[in-house]
């Protein structure tokens, strides 16, 4: 009888283990089905090795805990798109999202020769002939691509994406003049009470410069306050205004409820990122190694028109962040305004995982 018990025992750990290990199966089994089922737990291919895993469930799990803007309409121009790649790239500017528009064309069978400096500058006032959700007619069109195709987008640190903006589009660093002419010369006038000392009336009557300088308004001034009107008539001419006069309009329209132009506009108002699951993010400080990973992939899938050599990305192309260059330019402006900004980009710097305080602004 002793043994009989002892047989028994033994026969129900049996039982009770094989049971146990199937229901672990079962378990394990039914978890990674839902994570299958669960976009919060899919990784693409492209993101599955770390740096880029990480930025892709950091993101996400920013988003869960309440970041970021939901429920925008998708059919937008920044958003490009190939078919025969299957893939979307949500272009925001500054981002070296020009190269990539290229990068799209030829990857898609545009010829490399066809993309001529004449070209180059026409598509700069226009746009780049690449397909865009806003040529869609539903959004279901849109999210059927954002479900089925490799998505991604490139995210930088948003002062650094403000000041080269700045640079770029109210220096005389470019030669395009379309936006010192367009906000430009209207932000110098918006400004110009604080610059011409009494004397905006005689501008905004088109006074010629040399009358101005023969008014008894003119000549009770000191030698400085003359000094600054001059040059401040030359920049209500040009709209190369300065970088605190930039932040200032970008303050002040963010007060009014104004919409922001794309190129500073917020790359999560933009993007969407808590919209929908993005394949794989790519970092501007890292922009050449992040893009030829994802080249690598385009091409060794074979969706990309046959090409006679590997297209990678543009040797030539500066990815150093441009950190004593913001910096200079932030110590134009005070802290206060600084924080400013830091509220209304603060969306981007929590869910894109930015340091707010990397760089400070002038303390009075």
């Amino acid at each position: 009888m002793p043994q009989l018990a002892s047989y028994k025992a033994l026969s129900l750990a049996i039982f009770a283990t094989f049971l146990l290990l199937y229901l672990q199966y079962f378990y394990l089994a039914k978890i990674k089905w839902r994570m299958s089922r669960n976009p919060h737990f899919r990784i693409h291919p492209l993101s599955t090795e770390e740096p880029y895993r990480s930025r892709i469930r950091g993101i996400r799990g920013r988003c869960r805990e309440g970041g970021g803007e939901k429920n925008k309409t998708l059919l937008r121009g920044w958003f490009k798109f190939n078919d025969r790649l299957k893939l979307v790239f949500c272009k925001t500017p500054k981002v070296a999202s020009t190269t990539w528009q290229y990068l799209f064309l030829r990857l898609g069978g545009f010829p490399a020769e066809n993309i001529t400096e004449e070209k180059r500058r026409s598509w700069l006032l226009s746009k780049i002939p690449n397909k865009d959700f806003k040529e869609l007619t539903t959004e279901a069109e849109a999210k059927v691509r954002l479900r089925e195709f490799t998505t991604f987008f490139i995210t930088r640190h948003p002062f650094e994406r403000l000041v080269s903006c700045y640079t770029d589009k109210f220096t005389n660093h470019s030669d395009l003049r379309v936006y010192r002419d367009k906000y430009g010369v209207q932000i110098a006038a918006e400004q110009a009470t604080d610059h011409l000392h009494g004397l905006e009336r005689m501008f905004r009557t088109n006074l010629r410069l040399d009358l101005v300088k023969r008014t008894p308004t003119f000549r009770k001034l000191s030698k400085s306050q003359q000094a600054e009107v001059l040059r401040y008539w030359e920049v209500l001419r040009s709209g190369e205004i300065s970088f605190p006069q930039f932040i200032k309009f970008i303050i002040d329209r963010h007060r009014d409820g104004s919409l922001m132009d794309v190129h500073w506009r917020p790359q999560v108002s933009m993007c969407m990122p808590c919209h929908f699951d993005y394949s794989y993010v790519m970092k501007f400080e890292n922009i050449a190694e992040d893009s030829n990973r994802l080249l690598d992939y385009i091409q060794d899938n074979g969706s990309h028109v046959p090409l006679k050599e590997k297209i990678t990305f543009p040797t030539g192309h500066s990815s150093l962040v441009q950190n004593s260059r913001t910096q200079q330019a932030f110590d134009q402006i005070s802290e206060t305004d600084v924080e400013t900004l830091r509220r209304i980009y603060a969306d981007d710097f929590y869910i894109l995982n930015y340091d707010p305080y990397l760089y400070q602004g002038r303390r009075s």
